[in-house]
């Protein structure tokens, strides 16, 4: 992996998660327990997660800015376990997790053999991840590895306290958080302490340019009157390999006849900078698609209403019924012989709370 961390990096990462092992903080903090880290190198604020309090899974989570705050939060208001999960692989995200030696891959194990560490037990070995929306989870890089080590450090000051006051992370509101805040002062970086608000972070914007000429001229197109055509937005069930060896599912477009069943396009999106990003891109592949074929259907049904509001701005420019129809039988027919091919199961259908940069539902603390 290019760009991967030092040893230095790796020994210092090491001694953090092995404090933190000794600390147990699961023992008495719950996963919705959060408290934040501003750090005083990029300014942006992490928030802090200590997974394990259910006996399963032993993890620190760091979620890295407000909107990722702000999408943990609407993953524990989902409870379609499935659901969830796709969620929780659209936030950007650092763990520090204690796994099981089987669970290890070949990289743990030799980075855990080049720094001269030694684990034994159930849930005793530390393994380092990032999440990165529209990727699977991944090794870390040398810049992820000094964030970590920054939030990580002021984290374990914050979770050794807590361990002693059952209070400390109690919330004053639903809004605020205990917060870690640097001021640079002569001497060097001093840490303080206070009570902030966080507010729902602005919803991204995500604008959708088609080619204009193309679509003048698409309106020009013959339109078949009795031709519907299914489409949706699929995930692939076995992963590719993107730039710099990174795994990630990728999205398909599927476009069937509802009357024979005839598959009309199935193309791959090209891997945008965000879930959403890259779902937006099926909008100019579909107008290069009849502009492909010179005729327009004279319809279109969608399986969700999120796909209806994607496509909307080019049903409407060209004139085409657009809906949401639950039951897209063709549709499913042929993701399941596609599918097939790839030897899975096939994967849940674009959802409406698919994308990281999705409006997030505004919710805090819940209830235990």
């Amino acid at each position: 992996m290019s760009n991967s961390p030092s040893r230095e990096q790796w020994q210092q990462l090491y001694t953090l998660a092995d404090r933190i092992k000794a600390l147990a903080p699961w023992n008495n903090l719950f996963e919705d327990d959060l408290f934040g880290v501003r750090d005083p190198v990029t300014g942006e604020d992490c928030f802090i997660s200590v997974m394990g309090q259910g006996g399963d899974h032993y993890a620190i989570g760091i979620y890295v800015g407000a909107l990722a705050l702000h999408q943990f939060w609407a993953v524990h208001d989902v409870d379609d376990e499935e659901m969830a999960m796709q969620m929780l692989l659209a936030i950007r995200q650092l763990q520090l997790a204690f796994e099981d030696r089987e669970m290890l891959e070949n990289f743990d194990r030799a980075v855990i053999k080049q720094v001269g560490r030694k684990y034994r037990g159930r849930a005793a070995w530390p393994t380092f991840r990032s999440f990165k929306p529209g990727y699977l989870p991944w090794q870390i890089d040398s810049t992820e590895a000094d964030l970590l080590i920054r939030v990580l450090e002021q984290a374990t000051e914050v979770l050794a306290r807590a361990a002693d006051d059952e209070t400390l992370l109690e919330p004053v509101d639903e809004d605020s958080y205990l917060m870690r805040i640097p001021e640079t002062q002569a001497e060097g970086i001093v840490w303080r302490e206070q009570i902030m608000k966080i507010p729902p972070p602005p919803i991204p914007e995500l604008e959708i340019a088609l080619d204009a000429m193309q679509l003048e001229a698409a309106r020009k197109l013959p339109k078949q009157k009795q031709r519907t055509l299914e489409v949706d937005i699929a995930t692939l069930p076995e992963p590719i390999i993107g730039e710099g060896g990174r795994p990630f599912l990728a999205s398909l477009l599927l476009v069937v006849d509802n009357q024979s069943g005839m598959v009309l396009a199935s193309e791959l999106l090209p891997q945008g900078e965000t879930p959403m990003h890259t779902i937006a891109g099926a909008l100019q592949m579909l107008l290069d698609k009849f502009t492909q074929w010179g005729w327009l259907p004279s319809a279109v049904n969608v399986r969700h209403d999120i796909a209806k509001e994607l496509l909307a701005p080019l049903t409407d420019a060209l004139k085409i019924k657009l809906k949401v129809a639950r039951n897209l039988s063709m549709l499913d027919e042929a993701l399941e012989f596609l599918f097939a091919r790839f030897g899975g199961q096939m994967l849940e259908e674009l959802d409406d709370d698919q994308g990281d940069d999705a409006p997030p539902p505004i919710h805090h603390r819940g209830s235990r």
